[in-house]
């Protein structure tokens, strides 16, 4: 991660004038892969413990939002457990839902899946990510207690799938199919994200001709580093983002679909 800043503040940055980057790009998500950072989630005592995330969270599984403390994104947290296989999870800031999440553990009980709503861009997007348990269950535990690691995403909403790159005079422009858009000079300079959170940030510099650094805060706290890449004959990029909260790397691939 160090390295990725550095190399942003170190070189300099080049005009995006007939930039390789600039067009629709469409993710693959089969092609998504996640970094070796797993996930541990505890159900024990009528409670529930996220731990290796940030600042770890426990609230009580009884259904009802909960504040939590340390976490840019959201500010309360509901937990409910459906059976011994099920939980659901909900994030709210301010109170209204900005992300919904359903595990659900198979009966054997060495994988789970998540299937996620992500309402914090202003067109949700949903999708689902398989994980694999680390370990051996937990005896008597509830089974979503453990170690888990993502290991593929097996579907994303079509609103979550398309990235736009357009140049501009000074500098360029993104806009994403959730409804995200952000404009930067490529200062390195903070640039507001709409169709985001309120007080959410945007930072762009093209420090050489096949990459962008791409950094995201909410307010003043950083919640992602990225990084893209593009291929030698401009058909692929490979987009290197790091969870800067959870500290976890995942690598999407898009294929370019139509120029500028």
């Amino acid at each position: 991660m160090k390295i990725f800043v550095l190399l942003a503040l170190l070189l300099p940055a080049v005009t995006m004038a007939g930039s390789p980057f600039a067009g629709t790009w469409v993710m693959q998500p089969e092609l998504t892969t996640f970094g070796d950072h797993p996930m541990e989630l505890m159900i024990e005592r009528g409670g529930y413990k996220r731990i290796g995330c940030g600042t770890p969270i426990e609230v009580p599984a009884d259904g009802a939002d909960k504040a939590v403390k340390d976490q840019p994104l959201f500010d309360t947290m509901s937990v409910r457990l459906v059976d011994r296989r099920r939980v659901d999870v909900v994030q709210k800031m301010a109170g209204k839902v900005t992300w919904k999440g359903v595990y659900t553990v198979s009966k054997d009980p060495r994988s789970m899946t998540l299937e996620f709503d992500e309402e914090r861009t202003s067109t949700p997007v949903t999708g689902t990510i398989q994980y694999s348990r680390v370990g051996e269950p937990l005896a008597a535990a509830h089974s979503l207690s453990g170690t888990w690691n993502p290991e593929k995403m097996t579907r994303l909403s079509a609103s979550g799938l398309t990235m736009t790159i357009r140049d501009e005079e000074h500098g360029l422009a993104l806009s994403w199919s959730d409804g995200r858009s952000a404009e930067s000079h490529l200062d390195a300079d903070d640039h507001p994200l709409n169709g985001y959170l309120p007080a959410a940030q945007l930072s762009v510099l093209h420090p050489r001709p096949d990459m962008l650094a791409i950094n995201r805060k909410q307010g003043i706290f950083p919640v992602e580093v990225s990084r893209a890449f593009i291929s030698d004959d401009g058909r692929t990029m490979t987009y290197r983002q790091i969870d800067w909260i959870c500290h976890g790397l995942t690598s999407y691939v898009y294929q370019k679909t139509a120029a500028p």
